[in-house]
């Protein structure tokens, strides 16, 4: 499960974009419930616990993967989740590399390297 990755801090900056703020109104429906929490593997656990998971063991991992463009592109067009009309969904892509940019997530050879972290949850009821 993605607790956190920089790529929907893309989304929340493009959000307060004028250009994007229409399409990106229901943006928090789109982002992991953990996105703003400090600890979300503590929240978790807490919650299994209480629903009546007896052995829960969670781990965090803190992952990067770099993209090249063109596969950033591609991946971005296929899980976008907001009804942005197909003649302005380039030009969407391209703010959310530039976003990418803003963050100085791009290197000189213009992959970007996004980092996320992983909740990795072991539990048995």
């Amino acid at each position: 499960m993605f607790a956190y990755t920089q790529m929907y801090h893309f989304y929340v900056i493009l959000k307060h974009s004028e250009k994007w703020r229409a399409w990106l109104q229901d943006m928090t429906m789109f982002l992991s419930p953990y996105y703003n929490i400090s600890s979300p593997d503590n929240l978790v656990e807490e919650m299994l616990k209480k629903i009546g998971f007896k052995h829960v063991q969670i781990q965090t991992k803190q992952k990067t993967y770099c993209f090249q463009k063109q596969e950033f592109r591609e991946i971005m067009r296929a899980v976008n989740p907001f009804k942005i009309p197909n003649e302005k969904i380039e030009h969407f892509i391209d703010d959310l590399f530039e976003a990418a940019r803003g963050m100085a997530l791009i290197k000189e050879d213009g992959t970007l390297d996004a980092t996320y972290n992983l909740l990795i949850i072991y539990c048995q009821k």
